[in-house]
Parts: C-alpha cells; sequence; structure tokens
C-alpha cells in the first residue's frame, strides 16, 4: 500500500491552513514532515528555473574577483529575484559549473565573489543566475529554519524531496533554499535541522547562506543525495553524533569547513566536491573508539579512485605514488597522533582448521614517532595478540607475517588482518602486496 505523501512550499504554503495536498500545501518541511513515518513522503515545491545572463563573465583560479562583458551588478540586496541582473546574495555559475554567490559590488562589471574561485582560469563564461527559494532571515545562528519530524525504519524509509511541480504533481527541478539577512553578512540558521531521526532519505534540497547547511544530530541511518550547501558561515553540513548515513555527491562552499564530523562514525561521503571552504574540506573531531574506526569514508574523493577513510587522528587513503616496485598503488596511512591509532582491515576466506599465514609489505617514513602493529580476528574475534609489525628501516619496505593457528580456526569463514598506526603529524606508513598462504 501507497504511503501518505505531505506537500510544502515555502513561498505559497501555509502551515495553520494548509493540509498537505498540492492544491493546499503546508510551508514547511517541519510541518509536512510532523506525524509521518516509514514508507511516507514529503514533496517540496521546486524554485524557478536558473536565469540565463546575456552578459559573459571571467573568473580568475584563486581570486575572488569576477568581470561581466557588460553591465550586469546592481549594488543593492533584496530578498527578491528579477530577470537578469545580479545584485548581492545572488548566486552565479562559474566556468566549473558550481554556484558562486556574489557578496560586493565593485561597479556595474565588476564583483567579488564570498570564497575564492577555485576553479581554472576562464573568460567569456556563459553563466546563469540562481532562482531561489527565500527563508527570509533566521533569528539566530542555532536558528533550525526548518526541520526533519520524523523517521522512517530499515524497513521503508520516510522520503523527503525536493524539485515538485505542484501544479501537476511531477518532480521536474530542483528546490534552493536561501537564508537572506538583513545584516548582509549575518549567516544564520541550520537550514535543515534532523534530531534522533533516522531511515530518512534527503533528496533534491540545497541549503544556502546557512550557518551550517545541513545539521544532523544524533541522526543514523539516514541518505542525503547530491546537495549544494554553498556560502555557509560555519561548515555546509555537520555529522554531530551521528553515524553511518550516506551522503552522495555533495558541494560544499563554506567560510569554514566543507563537512564537519564530531562523535561520529562509519559515514560514508560518496564523490564529495569541495570548493574553496576557507578551513579546509573536512573536519572530524571527537572521533569514537580513539579514532581507531572511521569518521566518513570518503569514497570518490575529489577525483575518481582516491578514497579515504578519515579518523579523529588521521586518514588513510589510496596512493599512487609510493608503492612498492615503483607502479600501482598502496594504502598510505596518515596518523596525526603519537598516543591514538588509525586503523584498517583486510580480509580473507579462511578454511576449518587450516592455518593461515597473511603477510604485508610495510614502509614508514623517517622519524615516525609512533609504531605500526597488527593482529588477526576471526569471524570477528581476536585470535592473535597486537604484534608490532613496524619496519626496521626508514623508507624501505620490509615483509612482515602474522599466523593464524589452525587450532583457532574452528569453522569456513573469514580472516581479518587489522593493521594500525599511530605517528607524528606528517610522518606516513605504506602498506602493499598483502597476501595469503
Amino acid at each position: 500500500m501507497a504511503g501518505t505523501i505531505k506537500y510544502c512550499d515555502f513561498v505559497n504554503g501555509d502551515d495553520d491552513n494548509g493540509d498537505g495536498t498540492y492544491s493546499n500545501p503546508y510551508k514547511t518541511i517541519t510541518k509536512a514532515s510532523t506525524g509521518l513515518g516509514s514508507g511516507d513522503e514529503v514533496r517540496v515545491a521546486k524554485s524557478p528555473a536558473p536565469v540565463d545572463l546575456t552578459v559573459t563573465f571571467s573568473f580568475t583560479n584563486n581570486s575572488k574577483t569576477v568581470t561581466a562583458s557588460d553591465s550586469v551588478f546592481i549594488n543593492e540586496v533584496t530578498a527578491g529575484q528579477d530577470d537578469t541582473s545580479v545584485r548581492r546574495g545572488d548566486f552565479i555559475k562559474g566556468g566549473d559549473g558550481n554556484w558562486w554567490e556574489v557578496v560586493t559590488i565593485n561597479s556595474a562589471t565588476s564583483a567579488d565573489l564570498y570564497q575564492k574561485y577555485s576553479g581554472s582560469t576562464q573568460s567569456g563564461v556563459s553563466s546563469q543566475k540562481l532562482m531561489v527559494t527565500s527563508t527570509g532571515e533566521a533569528s539566530g545562528s542555532t536558528t533550525a529554519v526548518q526541520t526533519v519530524s520524523s523517521s522512517g525504519t530499515s524497513a521503508s524509509t520516510l522520503k523527503i524531496s525536493g524539485g515538485w511541480n505542484l501544479s501537476n504533481q511531477t518532480q521536474d527541478g530542483q528546490t534552493y533554499f536561501r537564508q537572506l539577512h538583513s545584516t548582509f553578512n549575518n549567516r544564520y540558521g541550520y537550514g535543515l535541522y534532523a534530531s534522533g531521526k533516522s531511515y530518512v532519505e534527503i533528496s533534491r534540497l540545497h541549503f544556502l547562506r546557512y550557518n551550517y547547511g545541513i545539521y544532523l544530530s544524533s541522526s543514523s541511518n539516514n541518505t542525503i543525495t547530491s546537495p549544494t550547501c554553498n556560502s555557509s558561515n560555519n561548515s555546509g553540513i555537520y555529522l554531530s553524533s551521528s553515524s553511518n548515513n550516506t551522503i552522495t555527491t555533495p558541494t560544499c562552499n563554506s567560510n569554514n569547513y566543507g563537512i564537519r564530523s564530531g562523535n561520529s562514525s562509519n559515514n560514508i561521503v560518496n564523490n564529495y566536491s569541495g570548493t574553496s571552504n576557507t578551513s579546509g574540506d573536512i573536519y572530524v573531531v571527537q572521533a569514537q573508539h580513539y579514532g581507531e574506526y572511521p569518521c566518513l569514508l570518503m569514497q570518490h574523493f575529489k577525483e575518481a579512485g582516491d578514497n579515504r577513510c578519515y579518523y579523529e587522528y588521521g586518514v588513510t587513503y589510496r596512493d599512487t605514488t609510493n608503492p612498492r616496485g615503483g607502479t600501482g598503488e598502496c594504502l598510505k596511512f596518515s596518523p596525526t597522533s603519537t598516543t591514538y591509532y588509525i586503523s584498517q582491515s583486510f580480509y580473507f576466506a579462511a578454511d576449518s582448521g587450516v592455518s593461515k599465514t597473511i603477510s604485508a609489505y610495510i614502509r614508514k617514513d623517517a622519524s615516525l614517532g609512533g609504531d605500526v602493529q597488527g593482529a588477526i580476528f576471526f569471524m570477528g574475534e581476536k585470535i592473535t595478540g597486537w604484534t608490532d609489525i613496524t619496519p626496521t628501516e626508514d623508507n624501505t619496505y620490509e615483509q612482515k607475517s602474522l599466523v593464524a593457528n589452525a587450532a583457532d580456526i574452528t569453522e569456513d569463514g573469514v580472516l581479518e588482518l587489522r593493521i594500525k598506526v599511530r605517528g607524528s603529524s606528517g610522518k606516513n606508513v605504506y602498506v602493499d602486496d598483502i597476501s595469503i598462504e
């Protein structure tokens, strides 16, 4: 049986007098998602389509200044939008395909962007102005502008999606929410806030000019697809005590970090695109289990194949510069603590009553300031002690081996080699050519 569908329209809806139908929608996601659950759906009215601009632009890598081929910039701020003029707070598309906010008007043909342009230097760029759905002023930095009010279940999620044409109930666009404060530089509020919510699917929803674009607090097992969280004052997306979430193709441009994770683990981010985040693309703090388990699993970070696991005390990722033998790839551990470890696992089939030797070639930078340890687990239970497998020589691959005794392999199953590393920031460990006999 189909679930309940509720509609909301921030411009034309009414939380008090609406009934959630497409002809009489609620105003906010907060109201529309109230009382819903497994298998239900919130459909959010789309924003107007982007407008083609009649002028072309010149963008310069690592510069905030953008110039136009003719007059287009107007030095004023307005919550509304007209056709082809660009005002402060408007977003224009760069040659890199990302949306960039205009914050300072220098002249009719010159303006400054909120962040330095990270794309390649280009002139004659045909552009568009993003048309947005205004959420007005957020009263404070921690104001939840819109809230996810319910959860789904593992069997059937709660879906919240934008881009809906309420006139014919088709999903043929996107929804870009923008907070624009009368004090222009105030980027207040959480664009979308979820506290203690799980099994929610969020798609085609974007949040611009907030303190945080999307903020998950104690919210796990959710999926967020292709969010744009640009021009945030703090971070584009924040995961606070929230684990096992999957975020696919996010674009974040903020005054702080693109994605921030605190006291969270096992979140997966696919195809991340960060654009000129002031403090960095990713920030991880207060991970669970003293940093041994990943807070964020970054799949295709920046470019295809550059996958990364972020921990509280370091990162591991695919490296093509330092493989054994000079070609191919290896796994690179980059720890940041001489006290706490970062860890990664490798899995192999095991036969009942048959001993196995697992070997790996390991190399460390000089003056690591820490060590490398390994242990073997069978079906999740540790069957060897943690053993120091640090190479004796610096900058040289050495083969290290661990043995799983036949008596410990009591049935057909899976062996896990877990390698953990600690060391000084800037000092790395490389692991390559893992084998089992």
